[in-house]
Order: C-alpha cells, then sequence, then structure tokens
C-alpha cells in the first residue's frame, strides 16, 4: 500500500525550503483523516497560502495509479467553509501537517472551533435555516431546466439535473440539522438516513431518482421531493421564529411605504403605466410578507407560496393593487383607500407615526 505520507512529508519539505514565508497551513481531510482510506485512497490535501506567491506552490500529480491534488484555499474561503456555506468538511475533519507559525495555527484552530459552535444554539439554527433556504433556492433552477425540450426527451441530460436537485436538497437538510457530511455522495448514505429532520420518503425518492427509466417520471419524483423539504423548512421557521407584536413588526412601516403610495398616485396622475405597474406590485408583496411576519411570526422566502401571504392580505379587505396594476385610473383609487384602510389598522393595533405638519414641528420633535 502506497504511504501517502511520505509524499506529504516530500512537498512539506519543499514548503520549508521555498515558501516558508508564503504558506500559512497545510493540512489533509477526507478517508486518511476519517481512518477510512483503503489501498486506492488518495490523500486529501490543502494548503493555505500567506500571500499571492503561495499559489505557484500548487501540483496535481499521479503515483502509482493514485492521483493528488495538492490545492490552495485562502482564509476567506476557509472562513466560508467553517461558517458552513461551503465544504465545511475540508476544515472541520482536517488534521494539520504544517503550520508557519503559531498565530497561523490559532487561527486554523478557531475555524474550526467556530463549525463545532454553529452545530448548537437557536441563533446559530436560524442563521443555517436561511442558508438552507438559500440552497433550496438553487434546487428550482434544475427543476426549470428539467421542463426544457432537450432534457425531458433525454435520460442522460434528466439525470444530470436530478443528480443536481438531490445533492442541492440534501445540502440544504444537512444546514436544517445543523451539520455537514463527512463523506463524499453515495458513501455518505448512512449519515442521510440518521438525519432528524428530513422527509419520511427522502430514501424512496432518491432510489427512484437512480433507478427509474421514464423521464416525466423522475422529473416528478425531484418537484416531490423539492416540494417536501420546502414544506419542512416553513415548518421550522415557525417553530423556530420568536414572535413579535404587530405594533413592533409594523413600527416605522407606515413612514417608509408613504412614499410608494406617493409614487403610485403621481404614476397614476401622469399616466406613467410602468411606474405604477411596478411599485403597486411591489408595495402590495411586501406588505403582504411583513403581514405573514406579524400573523405568523415567519418571514416568508419566495421559495414559499405567494398565496399564503396574499391570503392574509386579504383577510384584512385591503385592495388589490396588483389585479388593478395596468388601469391607472382605479389604482390611483385603490391606493388612496389602501393606504386609509392601512393607517387605521397600525393605529388601532398601537403603532404610533412620526407625522408632522412642517419642518418647526419636526425640529421641536428631534430637539425635545
Amino acid at each position: 500500500m502506497l504511504d501517502v505520507f511520505q509524499i506529504a512529508d516530500i512537498l512539506v519539505e519543499k514548503v520549508k525550503k521555498e515558501y516558508k514565508e508564503d504558506i500559512a497551513v497545510i493540512a489533509y481531510y477526507g478517508s486518511y483523516a476519517l481512518g477510512k482510506a483503503n489501498e486506492k485512497s488518495d490523500l486529501d490535501f490543502f494548503f493555505i497560502p500567506n500571500n499571492p506567491k503561495g499559489n505557484e506552490a500548487s501540483i496535481q500529480f499521479i503515483i502509482d495509479g493514485i492521483g493528488f491534488d495538492f490545492w490552495p484555499i485562502s482564509w476567506e474561503y476557509a472562513e466560508k467553509m467553517a461558517s458552513f456555506e461551503d465544504r465545511t468538511t475540508i476544515i472541520a475533519d482536517s488534521k494539520i501537517l504544517y503550520v508557519r507559525s503559531e498565530e497561523d495555527e490559532n487561527r486554523f484552530n478557531e475555524l474550526k472551533k467556530s463549525i463545532d459552535n454553529m452545530k448548537t444554539g437557536s441563533e446559530n439554527r436560524n442563521k443555517l435555516l436561511d442558508q438552507a433556504i438559500t440552497e433550496l433556492h438553487k434546487s428550482y433552477l434544475f427543476l426549470y431546466k428539467m421542463n426544457k425540450d432537450e432534457v425531458k426527451n433525454s435520460l442522460t441530460l434528466m439525470r444530470v439535473e436530478a443528480f443536481n436537485v438531490v445533492t442541492t436538497v440534501l445540502k440544504s437538510l444537512a444546514l436544517l440539522n445543523q451539520t455537514y457530511f463527512t463523506r463524499g455522495w453515495g458513501q455518505n448514505m448512512d449519515q442521510i438516513s440518521n438525519l432528524s429532520i428530513k422527509p419520511d420518503l427522502l430514501e424512496n425518492w432518491i432510489n427512484n431518482i437512480i433507478s427509474l427509466q421514464s423521464c416525466e417520471q423522475i422529473k416528478l419524483t425531484s418537484e416531490e421531493l423539492v416540494e417536501s423539504v420546502q414544506n419542512i423548512i416553513e415548518s421550522q421557521q415557525k417553530t423556530t421564529s420568536e414572535h413579535q407584536a404587530f405594533s413592533d413588526v409594523f413600527n416605522g412601516y407606515y413612514e417608509e411605504v408613504k412614499s410608494n403610495f406617493n409614487k403610485i398616485i403621481t404614476a397614476c396622475e401622469k399616466d406613467d403605466l410602468y411606474t405604477a405597474f411596478f411599485i403597486s406590485i411591489q408595495t402590495q408583496t411586501i406588505l403582504s410578507y411583513f403581514l405573514g411576519r406579524a400573523e405568523h411570526g415567519v418571514w416568508y422566502s419566495d421559495l414559499s407560496s405567494y398565496q399564503i401571504v396574499d391570503d392574509l392580505y386579504h383577510q384584512f379587505h385591503f385592495p388589490d393593487l396588483i389585479q388593478n396594476s395596468n388601469n391607472l385610473r382605479l389604482l390611483k383609487e385603490l391606493v388612496i383607500e389602501l393606504e386609509d384602510k392601512f393607517s387605521k389598522l397600525l393605529k388601532s393595533s398601537g403603532v404610533k407615526f412620526n407625522v408632522f405638519n412642517n419642518i418647526e414641528e419636526f425640529r421641536s420633535f428631534i430637539e425635545n
């Protein structure tokens, strides 16, 4: 069996001789770090350059039929890994082969410590929940591509997009569980099965995507998988969010949205269809999302069906600007109606406005 650490020693000696001030850390991760290497395993190692010259030490090579990649990552990228933004396991499970200084070693170990901290605590949970939403966003691009004719008629192209969906969904689930996958795709099924937060049919859906021969069935299964994770995310948002009083959610909101009301009215009076169209839709959707936060305690993302917050909007009997966004005469009337109803709702809920009739009133308020 090839002694991969002899190879690492050769590279470390090279760095000590020619890049002593240019490379801060050399470390390895993967199967050898986890104690799961076999005779065909390579040594997954990387280094962190201290300056641009350090990048020159990068080299890719093959020895005895085994490929190696000695590659650089910046401190900034290492910090992203430690924040669960990308390839966290590289830092989390790594072992140091070389450090330039005690300062570099401490900095590197602090990154590893931050990974452990991210696994616990409600504050970190909310942060990783946001990252899970961002990750799941990517899956919708792949679902969209599945509807293209060239993909629908090619099992190869469909499986590529399904692979993208599955891996993106799994990354999202790992974040929901405040963890990361310690092994590569296909080797991490045990860890996937042991996730506490996941769809009940997750393994079935993955197996179906692997085995199905029908492009249409692969697409439908992928859609079901993404939708199920989206539902879990919404459920997690409700359990982790801290409920705020209606007045706290909308404190200062009327003062902000007032300018939008004015813009729509002015656009209607000037027969400016484009401004009226965009600002009216923007105003109603943002107000609807604020209502969702106030009523359900959730900041719904655009992954959620807009129907959820649209229903809330109409429960308050607010006029529909969106439906009439291209009828400027009617839209102006509806904006005036909305402002009146909305301001009355806020006042009845205890929201106070900072409204002044002139500069002197404002000056007196600021001074006192």
